[in-house]
């Protein structure tokens, strides 16, 4: 074999053994103390070291398991604190003294006894809670420190002890005569740290009762003391192990189980291991003791009593479950109700899971109680049930306040008892407690899912007067949590049915707002073409002759396509009454019809074309905008209008584009414009060819099929206007007119109207008037037949 491999196998053994052993924390005090006692505990039993051996062996034992490993290997151990042993080390080593103490044999194994019963006391008195989440309960008064001053007097003892042991001998050897001062000494120090044991945790079950966690821990180790009390009386009833050393090691014992269970980390399970001892020590103790003195006093008997009595003990140990029950937090009756809610949850229908769940928690304070409450955050709902079962929802917010404490508090559990302890020291809890009695709660447990908080579970008070333990606080989270995933989907389905009404809200209202927009379009085009037929007066006179037929058909042509259109009207024929019916027989009928009057100084200013509120582009945006006697408008608006047109956009700031067709009227035609009246060049660029956008209305004497209907509407209006009727014409008067060619065109036919009609009598005009006028003008009519020569009289 190769010697290197011996040597570095050696050497790896040596740093395992000093990492597992020497390198414990507490190793070298504990072990060495305890090897220290066992020696000297031997020489004292030299006579029969057998019960010294076997002492000391367990106190090692012992004494290294009160140790542990270092919390850094050896080479990261430098620059770094370690933390200290805790209390449960310190009374385990103290109870591995008192164990090397019983074999007896000298006055210093007996102090050895009292030293480790007081160490063990001492560090069961000092043992501290773990460190946990406290929430509002963090300001609750801090109890004295009478633990202190108890582990102070007990560290005081040993040394008493030992000046007790010393006199004991010097008495004996000057008398002669044994004494019992130092075994006295013994059991009344055994006495007092049992006892001290007792009070500081009957002080801390007071102090902390409202403590989530530190009442459990405080009440089992307390149950401990108050067991192995009763054990060790127990014991001494049976008269087979001295009353020394069943106080010291009573009281060593119950100072470990002490520091035990308040260092626990799961109080919830020592709570349930709690009741099961106690269960079992209270229905199975006294069998197993009248077996033991049955036993003792029965002679031959005693195996027989002895399996009778182990068989009843048996039969106790399977009924523990049973048994515990009446020590469960209120009878159990809220935990069972928590299961059965949980049981009822697991049901395939959400609905009525959640039913049977909250009957289930309601019937844990009695039917009679108030409803359990599930309150939703999103939407903000609360979930109850009536007194036939039923489930009732309606719409309800939380009190922000509330979240927030659940939120930091332990188990997320927010306890009405602890809120009226507070009501002084926490003012701006009161609300909240307020609250909480309003709605009769005895907790509120937040639901959260994936770490998000989605409600809160209210428990009604009902008539429990008992505080809310940490086992009960515990089984209501887990319900509340598994309360999450109905309260998840019914908040979905809340909302979607909320969304669902909010678009058919909005679907209705947008239909009345369609209908009541698509009724204001309709007034609105009703208005427009009320607006522009105001303008087509005359225009459905007159209309059968050939050239104002072909005229009309051609500018009903351009006004549909929305092209520009250019029309020549002779002096005296208004053109805008044309364009006004071109315009409502087209399918723009609804848009607006704007006439601007060229001539009017108004329509010269160039910022009220600039103007959007009152600008003639803008309202004529999408219909038609009509420039009558377009040549007298200024030269810069019409280079504006012309731009707008040309670019689509308006000469302000607008999103839509200028959507807008254009007309313009003159006298002459755009050939006959040029070097007279002034056009701007990019307008009549718009018109195209001049031949495609002009429209001519023909002259009087081209249109002599439509002379009489003319001449009737005229003199009827001027008689309506003259002598309210209207005014008419016999045939022979009109025979009269007929050749007469009207050189004044339409101008004149109105003049010759009003001057008739000022002449008639009886409403009719007759030949004489017409002769009256003494019409003279003579002129050629074109006439279908041909020309021909007339004149009048």
């Amino acid at each position: 074999m190769d010697p290197n491999l011996v040597r570095s196998s050696s050497s790896q053994l040596f740093v395992s053994l000093r990492r597992s052993f020497f390198r414990r924390k507490g190793f070298f005090p504990f072990v060495g103390s305890t090897l220290y006692g066992a020696a000297a505990v031997a020489r004292a039993n030299a006579a029969d070291p057998r019960p010294a051996y076997a002492a000391g062996l367990i106190g090692l034992v012992m004494s290294f398991a009160a140790t542990r490993p270092a919390a850094f290997p050896p080479e990261s151990d430098r620059g770094k604190a370690e933390p200290p042993l805790d209390t449960t080390a310190y009374a385990t080593w103290g109870l591995a003294l008192t164990l090397l103490s019983l074999p007896g044999g000298s006055a210093w194994v007996r102090v050895l006894g009292v030293a480790g019963t007081c160490i063990a006391a001492a560090a069961g008195v000092r043992s501290r809670f773990p460190a946990g989440p406290l929430g509002i309960a963090g300001s609750l008064p801090e109890a004295r420190g009478t633990a202190t001053h108890l582990a102070t007097v007990l560290l005081v003892a040993p040394p008493i002890g030992a000046l007790a042991s010393c006199i004991s001998d010097r008495v004996d050897r000057v008398v002669g005569v044994r004494t019992a001062l130092d075994g006295s000494f013994g059991i009344g120090t055994a006495i007092l740290c049992l006892g001290a044991t007792i009070a500081v945790y009957v002080a801390r079950v007071r102090s902390h009762h409202l403590v989530l966690g530190a009442r459990e821990r405080a009440r089992g180790a307390l149950g401990s003391a108050l067991a192995i009390t009763g054990v060790a009386l127990a014991v001494l009833l049976t008269r087979v192990v001295a009353p020394l050393a069943v106080f010291q090691v009573g009281a060593a014992v119950a100072a470990v189980l002490a520091s035990v269970a308040a260092s626990f980390r799961d109080a919830i399970l020592l709570a349930q291991i709690g009741r099961r001892a106690l269960a079992l020590l209270l229905f199975g103790g006294p069998v197993v003791l009248l077996s033991a003195l049955a036993a003792e006093g029965f002679g031959s008997a005693g195996p027989t009593a002895a399996l009778v009595g182990g068989a009843v003990a048996l039969g106790v140990g399977t009924l523990g479950s049973w048994l515990e029950r009446p020590f469960r937090p209120a009878e159990g009756r809220w935990l069972d109700a928590f299961v059965a809610a949980r049981a009822e949850l697991a049901r395939a229908d959400p609905e009525s899971s959640l039913q049977r769940a909250l009957v289930a928690l309601r019937a844990a304070g009695g039917m009679s109680t108030d409803s359990p409450e599930l309150w939703s955050m999103d939407p903000a709902s609360v979930t109850t049930i009536d007194a036939a079962g039923y489930v009732r929802e309606r719409p309800a917010s939380l009190p922000p306040l509330l979240v927030e404490t659940a939120a930091s508090e332990p188990e997320a559990t927010v306890r009405k008892e602890l809120l009226d302890v507070l009501l002084v020291r926490r003012p701006d809890l009161r609300p909240l407690a307020r609250w909480m009695d309003e709605h009769g709660a005895l907790a509120a447990t937040l639901v959260t899912r994936d770490g998000q908080a989605g409600g809160v579970l209210v428990v009604p008070r009902g008539a429990r007067r008992e505080e809310v333990t940490l086992e009960e606080a515990h089984a209501l989270k887990e319900l509340a949590d598994a309360m999450s995933g109905v309260c998840a989907g019914r908040s979905a389905l809340a909302r979607s049915w909320l969304r669902e009404r909010e678009a058919t809200a909005r679907a209705e209202t947008a239909e009345h707002e369609v209908d009541r927009r698509r009724h204001a379009d309709g007034l609105a085009a009703t208005r427009l073409a009320l607006g522009a037929s105001g303008h087509v007066q005359g225009a459905h006179v007159g209309r059968y002759s050939p050239a104002m037929r072909l005229a009309r058909s051609a500018l009903c042509r351009r006004i549909h396509v929305g092209a520009p259109v250019f029309v020549v009207a002779p002096i005296g024929l208004d053109p805008v009454p044309y364009l006004a019916e071109a315009h409502l027989s087209g399918p723009h009928r609804g848009a607006p019809f704007v006439v601007v009057d060229c001539t009017a100084s108004l329509e010269h200013d160039m910022v009220r074309w600039r103007d959007p509120a009152v600008s003639p582009l803008a309202l004529a945006q999408g219909g038609l905008l009509v420039l009558a006697d377009s040549t007298a408008l200024p030269i810069e608006v019409q280079k504006l209008i012309a731009k707008s047109l040309a670019e689509r956009r308006a000469p302000w700031n607008l999103a839509d584009p200028l959507e807008v067709a254009i007309a313009l009227t003159s006298v002459q035609a755009v050939a006959e414009l040029e070097g007279r009246l002034p056009l701007d060049p990019a307008l009549r660029a718009r018109l195209g060819n001049g031949s495609e956008s002009l429209v001519a209305l023909p002259a009087l004497r081209n249109r002599s099929e439509d002379l009489r209907a003319l001449f009737l509407d005229r003199l009827a209006r001027e008689g309506l206007r003259q002598s309210g009727v209207p005014v008419g014409i016999d045939d022979a008067a009109f025979a009269l007119l007929v050749d007469y060619t009207f050189p004044g065109d339409y101008d004149e036919l109105v003049l010759v109207a009003r001057r008739l009609s000022a002449r008639a009598e009886g409403g009719v005009v007759r030949a004489a008037d017409v002769c009256a006028l003494e019409l003279k003008a003579t002129e050629t009519r074109e006439r279908p037949n041909g020309p021909r020569t007339r004149g009048a009289k």
